[in-house]
């Protein structure tokens, strides 16, 4: 009996290409912005951001401190969370802002300004579970911060490809390895924000 088989196949990864993997992941309360030129109306710091996709969070959340040396979570430290759901989430956040995975399976860093937000669900978690999970994390340089604002990275892909030639260029690739069907998501860009501001918090570095 015949049978036919379509190959589907993601045309890119899973970091951002048009979002700077280097960008913020976590803002605390008190940031205030530089410019609010979002169509000549008037919002607040919080609307702009919510409305680029940011979520409030509740103080608990863990944030990489930054450093001179590029920073690494080895493999052995992902293999003591007890949850394969909780070691997913802590891959999947990470990778996402911009770090990569080596032939052992630890996480690199690839810029001194790639600064991953862990968001208090997960770190409480890992507090009940695996308490010394964070306390090598907090040797590794993460801190916990207070409340804020976090981008849960819906739309911080840095390889999602947004604009109509990129998307072209990615079906190409994708096609060229064999996928039958390429399955894609048209995005608005007319609203695109650049934010910039200042911190009254110390801890959180001025861009």
């Amino acid at each position: 009996m015949f049978k036919s088989m379509f190959i589907t196949a993601a045309p890119v990864g899973a970091v951002p290409r048009h979002v700077s993997d280097t960008e913020p992941k976590y803002i605390p309360d008190g940031f205030t912005l530089a410019r609010l030129d979002v169509s000549g109306t008037e919002a607040t710091n919080s609307d702009i951001l919510r409305n680029a996709g940011w979520k409030s969070v509740e103080a608990g959340g863990l944030l990489l401190e930054p450093g001179g040396d590029l920073a690494i979570i080895p493999d052995s430290l992902l293999e003591k969370l007890p949850s394969a759901a909780d070691q997913q989430e802590m891959v999947l956040t990470i990778t996402a802002s911009g770090w990569r995975a080596n032939e052992e399976g630890s996480l690199l860093q690839t810029n001194p300004r790639q600064r991953p937000f862990l968001h208090p669900r997960l770190v409480n978690r890992i507090r009940q579970n695996c308490p010394q999970v964070l306390e090598t994390l907090a040797n590794l340089g993460w801190r916990a911060v207070g409340p804020g604002l976090w981008n849960p990275m819906r739309a911080a892909s840095p390889e999602v490809p947004i604009t109509s030639q990129d998307i072209a260029e990615a079906s190409i690739q994708a096609a060229a390895q064999g996928a039958s069907v390429i399955h894609l998501h048209t995005r608005d860009t007319s609203d695109t924000v650049v934010l910039s501001g200042t911190s009254k918090n110390p801890r959180f570095p001025r861009r």
